[in-house]
């Protein structure tokens, strides 16, 4: 349900969205990080995952090993590729 209002960020009266400050698929079995919900217009809130995400791009690339570490448990038989229809795995 969209819900008119001042967005926080712009300061513009429009039509805002529900932003979870703390992405829902990262950390879901936090509890003190449910409900941590802020309304944003839809642009505000793209500009916010944008720069989330470049943060967290900074962050990868100081450890390399997290994407050759994946690799190299494959290639070892570590980690095996699931059988069957392909799931997303809940973390």
């Amino acid at each position: 349900m969209a819900k008119r209002g001042i967005c926080p960020v712009c300061g513009k009266q429009i039509t805002l969205t529900r932003h979870h400050v703390f992405k829902s698929c990262v950390w879901r079995c936090r509890p003190e990080t449910q409900g941590r919900i802020l309304l944003v217009c839809r642009r505000c809130h793209d500009a916010i995952e944008i720069e989330i995400t470049r943060r967290e791009n900074l962050i990868l690339r100081e450890y390399p090993d997290l994407y050759t570490g994946v690799v190299d448990d494959f290639l070892s038989g570590a980690l095996k590729v699931p059988k069957g229809r392909k799931r997303r795995r809940k973390l």
